[in-house]
């Protein structure tokens, strides 16, 4: 069999078309790849809206460690106001006139006073006024807060979950079908064509094309689905909670596309590359293996050899680049 390419380096030209095609030949899995994608959007949902629940149970914990400020300004207020000096109640609590006075010259020790010995003052409040004013957690809301955020993570588990077991499904019984098609291919194919493309060019197709689909439908097409909804979701949230910085983070992103879509555009060719150059050294291997003991009768072990060299060089060469490329668009997007 003659070693050589006989397959040229073809872009798609109708990607939308191959993706319905790939859609109706799924049949009984592409309702399972719905769900899936469903479960994808909503695990991606929650994951956006979980950061902001935390949020909320934080800052329930840090209002709860520091000193009531409103309710010590209501004190100071309802003091200053009154005169004649008397008895006055604040939310319930009796203040006396006593506690008011000591709590005035209290205050006046803390404003004179450096943060961290104002605050050591505060211990020095009569009780009356220091069960207004000292720190205490809403365990109620803290507790509510906390289940609700427990309950998102949960769902967001089991959707991401559920969505990875349905896609292995697919992708494995998709994968498993597809090789059965093509074996049964292969069988009527004429001789004219194994004469003209090598066995182990074949064989890649059999093996590396159909995991490659394989792999793109178990990851890829979720992974996709959920990061757009994720990427939606936080640009929203981005907004709620800042907008200026909301706009800088995506003109930073915007910059990282621009030189990602550049060096995808640079990669491209020796992703295509590698694959066909893999296609070449496996034919090789298999052509000299099958054949070891007519290339042995003819001494061709050392052209063998160089040959096999020469096409494992370019292979490296292609695989160096494409993984060099894809993997600094990371620190890039970062």
């Amino acid at each position: 069999m003659p070693r050589g390419n006989f397959h040229t380096d073809e872009k798609t030209k109708d990607f939308k078309g191959i993706m319905i095609r790939l859609f109706k030949s799924l049949e009984t899995w592409r309702y399972l790849l719905i769900v899936a994608i469903i479960l994808a959007l909503f695990a991606a949902a929650l994951s956006t809206i979980a950061p902001n629940k935390l949020a909320d149970v934080t800052d329930v914990i840090s209002d709860g460690i520091k000193p009531n400020t409103k309710n010590l300004e209501l004190v100071t207020k309802e003091i200053m106001k009154n005169q004649p000096p008397r008895d006055i109640t604040v939310k319930g609590v009796t203040i006396s006139v006593q506690d008011q006075a000591e709590f005035m010259n209290i205050i006046k020790d803390m404003e004179k006073a450096k943060e961290d010995e104002a605050l050591q003052k505060l211990d020095e409040l009569p009780n009356s006024i220091k069960k207004l004013v000292e720190p205490k957690i809403n365990t109620k809301e803290l507790e509510k807060r906390s289940l609700i955020l427990a309950i998102i993570y949960l769902l967001n588990s089991i959707f991401a979950y559920a969505q990875g077991i349905m896609m292995a499904y697919v992708a494995n019984g998709y994968s498993k079908r597809l090789r059965k098609d093509i074996s049964s291919k292969i069988n009527k194919l004429p001789l004219r064509y194994f004469d003209t493309h090598e066995t182990g060019d074949v064989l890649s197709r059999v093996t590396n094309d159909v995991d490659t689909i394989g792999i793109n439908l178990s990851d890829n097409i979720t992974a996709l689905v959920g990061n757009i909804t994720l990427f939606l979701g936080s640009v929203i949230m981005m907004f709620v909670t800042n907008w200026m910085m909301a706009l800088t983070a995506i003109l930073a992103s915007i910059i990282g596309f621009i030189f990602s879509f550049f060096l995808l555009k640079k990669s491209q060719k020796y992703f295509v590359k590698r694959q066909k150059t893999l296609g070449e050294i496996n034919g090789h291997i298999e052509e000299i293996y099958s054949g070891h003991n007519v290339v042995k009768t003819y001494n061709g072990e050392a052209e063998a050899l160089k040959e096999f060299d020469k096409i494992n060089d370019k292979l490296y060469d292609c695989n160096r680049k494409s993984q060099f490329l894809s993997g600094i668009m990371q620190p890039i997007m970062i």
